[in-house]
Parts: C-alpha cells; structure tokens; sequence
C-alpha cells in the first residue's frame, strides 16, 4: 500500500485565519499559474490535440472498419402516393364541409369587395376612381392629398 498512498502534504499546512475563524484562502493543490510561470514553463502542445493530416492531400479514404450501407429510397415521397393520398384525404366529409364553408366565405368576401367598389365607382377602375375624386372632392389633386 505504500506505492499507492497520495501526497496530501498540503492539508497539513496550517490555513490563515480572520476574526472570525473563518479562513480566507485554501490550500494550493494546482501548481502556479501566472506571469512567472509562464516564463518558467514553455506552452506544449498535446500529442492528442495535434491534427494529422493524410498524405494524399487532405482527403481522407473509407476507413475499411467502416460499414459501406447502400442507399436508401425514402418511403412514400413517390409522387403517385401523395396524388393517392390527398384524393383519399379530400373524399372525407369533414374536409369536404370545410371546403364548401371556405368557398362559402369567398364568395362573401367578393360579393362585399365588388359593392365597395361600386361604393366609389371604383369598379369602373382608373377613369371611375378619378370621377369619384372630382366629385368629391372636387378635384383629383385635392382628393388624393385628402386619402
């Protein structure tokens, strides 16, 4: 058990204490850091940490560890699959209801965008809208000013 036992010559040093008891630094177990001892130790670099690079110019060759697995077709992407599956989502009848009240909805929207147009001649387009401003406004500068 001798060649296995620690240094722990460090807890044997006595710690400063303050007024209170408390102590105020902790035992040194990593060596030196700092200006001096940058100068005294020289920065190596790792045997671990150093990249090799192979000799035939950067690329590297398939390791023969290894496994060289075919390609694989993604299932279900064929364009005849999606075509099979939306003809079948869109048969439903909850999908259907909601495309009938969707279609419902725009029809509504048009029909309120056409009676606003009618509104300021604005169906008419450009001419029907410069009428509309000269009418009331009394002249198309004034009238966009005012818009």
């Amino acid at each position: 058990r001798a060649e296995k036992q620690l240094d722990f010559a460090f807890l044997d040093t006595p710690p400063s204490t303050k007024a209170g008891g408390l102590t105020d630094s902790l035992p040194v177990i990593s060596p030196k850091t700092g200006a001096g001892a940058a100068a005294t130790q020289p920065l190596q670099r790792s045997p671990q940490l150093t990249r090799r690079r192979p000799a035939g110019g950067g690329v590297l060759g398939v390791s023969s560890s290894e496994p060289a697995l075919p390609f694989k077709k993604k299932k279900g992407y064929s364009p005849a699959n999606r075509a099979a599956f939306l003809e079948r989502q869109y048969k439903h009848s909850s999908i259907q209801a909601r495309k009938d009240l969707s279609t419902l909805h725009k029809q509504l929207i048009s029909d309120a965008k056409a009676f606003d147009n009618i509104e300021f001649n604005g169906s008419k387009g450009v001419e029907g809208f410069r009428h509309y401003l000269e009418k009331k406004f009394g002249s198309v500068v004034v009238g966009w000013r005012a818009l």
